[in-house]
């Protein structure tokens, strides 16, 4: 289910005594540009990206977060991490940016060529 995998409906599904939970798959290369920050106020880990975008009417730039995955230390044990990747490489980097908070990382690895071996369905402009 698209969505459905985001902290609040984790915890509720751990209220109700699931035994595992699985959060929404990020895709690697989304989650190497991410900082790991702790939230004393919310008791949350967020893995952040940042950025900076320029004022309006030249009133300078402001940093721009964005929240990419969130979990608590209450899930620790039984979160899922599912990661989409296309290459093996990225997938252990982005791995080690949240391997100390989730129970697991789930692995999808997308093919770059369509069924029947064209070379048409790469998304890295190759053609080889």
């Amino acid at each position: 289910m698209v969505r459905a995998g985001t902290l609040p409906l984790r915890l509720l599904a751990l209220q109700y005594e699931c035994n595992v939970v699985y959060g929404e798959e990020i895709i690697d290369r989304k989650l190497l540009q991410c900082v790991r920050e702790e939230n004393p106020i919310l008791g949350t880990i967020d893995f952040v990206t940042k950025s900076s975008s320029s004022g309006s009417k030249g009133e300078g730039t402001t940093e721009v977060r964005r929240l990419v995955f969130q979990t608590v230390a209450r899930e620790k044990e039984c979160v899922i991490f599912q990661m989409g990747t296309r290459n093996p490489e990225w997938a252990v980097q982005a791995a080690k940016v949240v391997e100390h908070d989730v129970a697991a990382i789930d692995l999808n690895m997308v093919s770059m060529r369509r069924r029947g071996g064209g070379r048409e369905g790469r998304t890295d402009g190759r053609t080889d």
